[in-house]
């Protein structure tokens, strides 16, 4: 650690308006996440890290790894991890896996498992036996820890991007300065990656 000395408070992310809401009232100094629609308002200010792109994932042992080439077509009836429909959580995730199999003329398979825990979705990935869609953010940063590998698949869908979200009228503290810094290095690697 660089900075031994600063702690760090992480929120949960809620919805967007919930997370702005947040922000708007000084309770926090920073978003850090995907760059909605809301974050365009006059009062913010946001800064995008990397693009992201979807991709079916499973586990290192999954029989579909060792595919060359996959049609989304041909994994329809895989046992599938997918966002629940109802809540504001997966106000992002949702879209894209409808996107994904809607531009290939799909119906969304029906899932195994809904939940929006990303943790839950990687130890079920874990099982080799589930797919699900995640974006290349996550595979990249934890994909060899979570034994987790992108099926060769080109999806027509991207996630929206990541970056920080500040408040203009608002001076960013030196700590979170840093910590803006810091994010801008981890994120290097996914700005010039293909």
């Amino acid at each position: 650690m660089r900075y031994p000395r600063i702690a760090f408070h992480v929120m949960p992310a809620g919805s967007a308006a919930e997370q702005y809401r947040v922000l708007r009232e000084r309770a926090i100094d920073l978003i850090i996440g995907r760059l909605v629609k809301v974050a365009t308002e006059d009062d913010l200010k946001t800064e995008r890290l990397f693009g992201d792109s979807i991709h079916v994932v499973a586990g290192a042992r999954n029989r579909w790894v060792r595919r060359q080439a996959i049609r989304l077509a041909e994994l329809v009836n895989e046992p599938w991890v997918l966002p629940t429909r109802d809540t504001s959580a997966n106000s992002v995730a949702l879209p894209w896996v409808a996107e994904a199999f809607g531009v290939e003329r799909l119906n969304v398979p029906p899932a195994r498992v809904t939940t929006n825990s990303v943790p839950m979705q990687i130890a079920l990935l874990s099982t080799d036996r589930y797919l699900a869609m995640l974006p290349r953010s996550l595979v990249w940063f934890d994909g060899r820890n979570l034994s987790i590998k992108i099926l060769p698949i080109k999806l027509a869908v991207h996630a929206p991007p990541v970056g920080v979200v500040t408040l203009k009228n608002r001076t960013v503290s030196p700590v979170a300065q840093l910590f803006i810094q810091g994010a801008r290095d981890i994120a290097m690697p996914l700005v010039n990656a293909r």
